[in-house]
C-alpha cells in the first residue's frame, strides 16, 4: 500500500466500503488520515474490533 499512499497529492483517504476495516487499518499505520464508510452493520461490527485492537 505504500506505494499508493507515496502518490497521493495529501495524506487523506477515504475508504468506501470499508468491509474488515483491515485495509483501514493498514492505511492509518501508513500515517494517512482515513476515514471509513462501511453501509453493512456486520461488517462495520468487523470494522470497528480491527480499531480497537
Amino acid at each position: 500500500m505504500r506505494w499508493a499512499v507515496g502518490h497521493a497529492p495529501g495524506p487523506r483517504v477515504l475508504d468506501l466500503g470499508a468491509g474488515t476495516g483491515k485495509l483501514t487499518a493498514t492505511l492509518v499505520a501508513l500515517g494517512a488520515d482515513v476515514g471509513a464508510v462501511e453501509p453493512d452493520p456486520a461488517m462495520l461490527t468487523c470494522a470497528l474490533r480491527v480499531r480497537s485492537s
